[in-house]
């Protein structure tokens, strides 16, 4: 009987804490989506700026392996 009047009692603190997950949750997916934003712009700036390197390399006829 009291396991039963333990659990009412904590119901509204259960949902509590679910509704603090859920928020955090939709924070972290928030900052994910930005972060991926950020990273796509900085992986093609990163590319072009290695095609520029690269080319910069090739007319200099600095040949390098690997």
């Amino acid at each position: 009987m009291f396991a039963i009047g333990q659990n009412c009692l904590n119901q509204p603190r259960m949902i509590e804490n679910g509704i603090a997950c859920f928020d955090i949750a939709q924070k972290i997916d928030q900052r994910n989506v930005v972060s991926l934003r950020a990273r796509e712009c900085a992986h093609n700036e990163v590319e072009v700026e290695e095609t520029d390197h690269l080319s910069s390399r090739i007319s200099r006829g600095d040949r390098r392996v690997g």
